[in-house]
């Protein structure tokens, strides 16, 4: 049936529909709205998107939406953030997850943030990474710590840094850990400095090295 109904539905220019028509439209229209139709809807329209329409979008529909539109369309339904696929998950570019909001953000699983991909994930700014809680944090793969910018990380809060696990930390190159405060570095565990490598500590300067307490040496 959304094979027979396709061409209709993508023949119509999303900013010709009233919010109300995109609530009646059918999961199966929805389905095929096209990427471009998708990417030149208002934050309105989204959020006029029914929740059981919402979840069946696939992930090259979901990566489509405006950045902008689409963190202010979601935030109008905050639930629908929680209930992304992995599919949709990790279809989610760097720019969309950047423009959601704190308490959006705070709305995706650790698994959900387990699944953003790499490439999200490195385009994140700090302020951005600085709105996730210890425990999103600490979700995170050791291939997404090791995506982070070192400018991006260094610009972590010490409440984050002191949240990360030993494979965390061991993932960290000499550049990043030699972009860390005195602050920061003194919040990573005394347990979790036991994974940073000989040759990353000779890396440290010598502001750094005086910074670390005496458990943590």
């Amino acid at each position: 049936m959304a094979t027979s109904i396709a061409p209709a539905v993508r023949a119509v220019t999303p900013l010709s529909l009233t919010t109300t028509q995109i609530r009646d439209l059918t999961t199966a229209q929805i389905k095929a709205l096209a990427t471009a139709q998708l990417n030149a809807m208002s934050s309105a329209q989204i959020d006029a998107i029914e929740t059981q329409d919402f979840v069946v979008l696939s992930g090259a529909q979901i990566a489509a939406f405006d950045p902008t539109e689409f963190a202010a369309g979601v935030d109008y339904t905050y639930t629908r953030l929680s209930l992304l696929s992995s599919a949709q998950t990790k279809s989610l570019s760097g720019a969309q997850i950047s423009a959601l909001s704190g308490a959006d953000l705070t709305l995706l699983s650790t698994n959900q943030i387990s699944w953003l991909s790499v490439t999200a994930v490195s385009g994140l700014s700090s302020l951005a990474i600085n709105q996730l809680n210890r425990n999103q944090f600490q979700a995170l793969t050791t291939s997404q710590i090791g995506a982070l910018s070192t400018a991006n990380f260094s610009g972590i809060t010490t409440t984050l840094i002191e949240a990360l696990n030993s494979a965390q930390v061991g993932v960290l190159t000499s550049a990043t850990l030699n972009s860390l405060s005195s602050a920061q570095l003194r919040s990573i565990s005394t347990s979790n400095i036991a994974a940073i490598t000989t040759a990353q500590i000779a890396n440290l300067n010598t502001r750094q090295i005086a910074s670390l307490s005496t458990t943590q040496i």
